[in-house]
């Protein structure tokens, strides 16, 4: 900042709150398909339609959190868990003929920075399921 004299004060200390996490950073469990596409969340997803498939990621540090996926005509049900709790069940069809990339899916905001497992499981049996990355933000 720059006082009424034209000093400017030191810069603080740099911090960040978001972070958007990219699909290969999750453990992939199941018969998920690593893939690149333009128009995706740092041009990757993984896709799956096998029921049971699950990405997880360890260690997470979050106020809020939410998903980054695609949605299409045919694509299926996903449930999110935090530190083993179901946080929010996802269908993730849409009625566009088109796939809907990039789609941010608020999950939760917690009272405080809560760390713990993300867990996304699919539910749905032979229908497309897109996932681009988490968000997550410790404010």
């Amino acid at each position: 900042t720059i006082d009424g004299a034209g000093n400017a004060s030191p810069y603080g200390a740099e911090g960040c709150t978001a972070v958007p996490v990219d699909n290969p950073t999750f453990k992939h469990r199941g018969k998920w398909a690593k893939r690149t596409g333009a128009g995706y969340y740092l041009n990757t997803f993984s896709r799956t339609k096998q029921k049971g498939a699950r990405l997880t990621l360890a260690g997470v540090q979050a106020k809020t959190l939410s998903i980054i996926v695609t949605k299409c005509r045919r694509c299926g049900i996903i449930k999110l868990f935090f530190k083993g709790k179901l946080l929010k069940k996802i269908n993730l069809r849409s009625k566009a003929a088109a796939r809907k990339k990039l789609r941010f899916v608020n999950l939760t905001t917690f009272s405080s920075v809560q760390t713990g497992a993300v867990r996304v499981r699919v539910m749905s049996r032979g229908k497309l399921v897109i996932v681009e990355g988490l968000g997550v933000s410790a404010v």
